[in-house]
């Protein structure tokens, strides 16, 4: 960094993040044993450490057990640094988070707190799945920042529609 003149802050919030997942040292090592699974396994493993994340989900709790395999395997775990925007309001929406861990705080462009969001809460589903009635559309209501270190669990909603597809028989309360 040094060699590169990165910008003080910029190095402050490197060093922050290495301690961070230092602190979390089986992040890394997880992350290179599960790209070396199969599939379905890989699969199998994200549904039992993920387990009590996705019971508190409420569209996945009456999934087919074949549809959620598939669904987990479409997740990308991210790590937001504190003061990270997950989503700004009118962004279109192109994917929807699970909170694993953290606390996220959700804000209006006035900087006024409309809500909080902690380990099993959902965001973004209204614009991905463009749920009949929503007066905004696929755009984003609200501004989603990360108050601390924050670990979510993403799905890019063109995965999410194709899998969908695949399951014309499975209804959600959110998808006809």
């Amino acid at each position: 960094m040094k060699i590169r003149d990165v910008d003080a802050d910029v190095k402050r919030k490197i060093v922050h993040w290495f301690d961070y997942i230092r602190s979390q040292r089986y992040f890394l090592e997880e992350l290179g044993l599960l790209a070396c699974l199969p599939d379905k396994l890989k699969a199998q493993i994200v549904l039992q450490v993920y387990r009590d994340t996705f019971r508190q989900v409420h569209i996945f709790k009456n999934c087919e057990p074949g549809l959620l395999l598939e669904i987990v395997l479409k997740l990308k775990l991210q790590v937001y640094c504190p003061g990270d925007y997950l989503c700004k309001q009118g962004d279109v929406g192109k994917e929807m988070y699970i909170v694993k861990s953290g606390l996220l705080k959700v804000i209006d462009n006035n900087g006024r707190i409309l809500a909080s969001l902690n380990g099993g809460s959902v965001f973004g589903e209204i614009s991905v799945l463009e749920i009949p009635g929503s007066t905004s559309g696929n755009r984003r209501i609200a501004n989603v920042v990360s108050v601390g270190y924050s670990e979510c669990l993403s799905l890019c909603k063109q995965d999410l529609l194709a899998l969908l597809q695949d399951y014309p028989k499975v209804s959600t309360p959110y998808v006809e």
